[in-house]
């Protein structure tokens, strides 16, 4: 939990992003092995992509959503997150898109749908590490997710700390 002194200056931030249009979230719907918000990228991608979702489903009908989060992931760890947001990931027959950006001019109807299906998160005490446990559970005050990828930190500090 944050620094009590530091906790009204978070509220601050979380109530002025959520006016601006952004969701909040609880730190349990962060997957540390993937480090992904995994159902906002789920989520979006099938809002965005419906078409492109059945068919992925189809192919990977073990446990689709995982293998979408576990491409993503390998990809952003290949490549960084800029990468991965920028352009496809790509697998065989597939291409997965992580971000809609918005369209130049609203003549097409599915791009202003697809931008709009877009997933901005902030989520407070977020405790980011793998090998978290009883003695060692390092936090991050507020993590801003773009459709589940995680994409800038902040740590937040009061004028007595």
């Amino acid at each position: 939990m944050a620094d009590e002194r530091e906790h009204q200056f978070q509220t601050d931030i979380i109530n002025e992003m959520i006016a601006q249009g952004w969701q909040t979230g609880t730190a349990d719907g962060y997957d540390r092995e993937l480090t992904l918000y995994t159902q906002d990228l789920v989520d979006f991608f099938k809002e965005a992509y419906p078409d492109r979702w059945q068919k992925f489903a189809k192919a990977y009908p073990g446990d689709p959503e995982r293998q979408l989060c576990v491409a993503v992931d390998r990809e952003r760890r290949k490549k960084g997150t800029l990468f991965v947001l920028r352009n496809p990931v790509r697998l065989p027959g597939h291409y997965i898109e992580a971000c809609a950006f918005k369209p130049d001019h609203g003549m097409n109807p599915e791009s202003e749908q697809r931008y709009h299906a877009n997933r901005l998160r902030v989520v407070p005490e977020v405790s980011y590490s793998p090998h978290a446990g009883e003695n060692y559970n390092p936090r991050l005050d507020l993590v801003l997710f773009v459709n589940g990828i995680p994409t800038a930190t902040l740590e937040l500090k009061s004028e007595f700390k």
